[in-house]
């Protein structure tokens, strides 16, 4: 007998476009298919002594847990959408974010300040590898290799390439007949472009959209960085099928096109004040065209469900789905 999918985990890294999945796999539309609302449940593993999550529910993105704890924290149905980034390049995003666009706190505000106070981005790289990528190792490796019956291991990279269907792979594993016109309207409405107002590539360091495209690492990487991270991190690159070989790094440059390193003290800095002003305006307007959005897709399902296109049962879901999603 097949088992009913029960609980679904989305596993990711930081800035492997986490809050895409999630509001994707938790749009209103999609749930209303589904039956499985997010839970409210995001955290770090890492900092986490118990994980309970109530049954039929989507919760993430949960970060850092490697397969070892989802085979001993998982329960029969449950089942996980692991997501994994060229960890150069998830570096390179968490650098931006800690330095412009990462909401403050305590720890963000420490951080940002001794990335502010590095005086190029050649010298942030080499201080940030040996400290932001070692913890994220086992995660990779126990995720990459093989094939998980209870769990499905995307790339980053293929997700934003093949948006529309990687996330129709998703949700055929997981068991929900999503409509393709649905699929598309709910991707198309949550993709970069139309969250940022910019095509992919054009690049924003103070949003947290910051660029949307793979492959960012190589503008900020000189041989010098690869070789350190090679050294660092032996055949890892090649081990989880980013590189062909060990010496990726020899065709690195020697330098950056306008390295500001040989800048007077205090060239070309930013005033982390301002920078944090425009991160919150920013954000005070993605959260602003997220309400309208979710607002005139509960006003399109109530329609349905008054014209008699839904099922008794689901028409209770949808006034309970609503009625979360207003706050109520």
């Amino acid at each position: 007998m097949k088992t009913r999918t029960s609980r679904v985990l989305h596993i990711t890294q930081e800035k492997c476009g986490s809050q895409w999945v999630r509001d994707v796999l938790s749009a209103p539309e999609i749930v209303a298919i589904s039956g499985h609302p997010h839970s409210g449940i995001s955290l770090n593993i890492n900092a986490c002594n118990r994980l309970e999550i109530p049954d039929h529910t989507f919760s993430g993105p949960i970060y850092g847990m490697n397969q070892w704890e989802w085979q001993y924290w998982k329960r029969p149905g449950d089942k996980a959408v692991v997501v994994l980034r060229d960890p150069r390049d998830l570096m390179i995003s968490l650098m931006f974010s800690v330095l412009y666009s990462h909401v403050s706190d305590d720890r963000i505000d420490s951080r940002r300040r001794v990335l502010h106070d590095i005086p190029s981005d050649e010298k942030r790289v080499a201080y940030l590898i040996p400290s932001s990528i070692g913890t994220r190792l086992r995660m990779y490796r126990t995720w990459i290799d093989g094939v998980h019956e209870d769990a499905l291991v995307l790339r980053y990279e293929s997700l934003v390439a093949n948006q529309h269907a990687e996330f129709g792979k998703v949700f055929d594993w997981l068991g929900w007949k999503i409509p393709q016109e649905i699929l598309c309207a709910v991707v198309d409405r949550l993709s970069f472009e139309a969250r940022s107002g910019r095509k992919p590539g054009a690049t924003d360091k103070f949003s947290h959209y910051r660029r949307g495209v793979p492959g960012d690492w190589r503008n900020y990487f000189v041989r010098q960085n690869g070789e350190q991270w090679e050294r660092l991190y032996p055949g890892f690159l090649r081990e989880i099928g980013y590189e062909e070989s060990d010496d990726w790094w020899r065709d690195l440059p020697e330098t950056l096109a306008g390295d500001t390193s040989g800048e007077p003290e205090g060239a070309g800095k930013v005033d982390p004040q301002a920078a944090m002003i425009e991160v919150l305006q920013n954000k005070q307007q993605q959260l602003q065209q997220g309400l309208v959005d979710k607002e005139r897709v509960i006003q399109q399902l109530l329609v349905e469900r008054e014209a008699g296109k839904l099922s008794a049962g689901r028409k209770s879901f949808i006034s309970r789905l609503s009625e979360r999603l207003r706050g109520k």
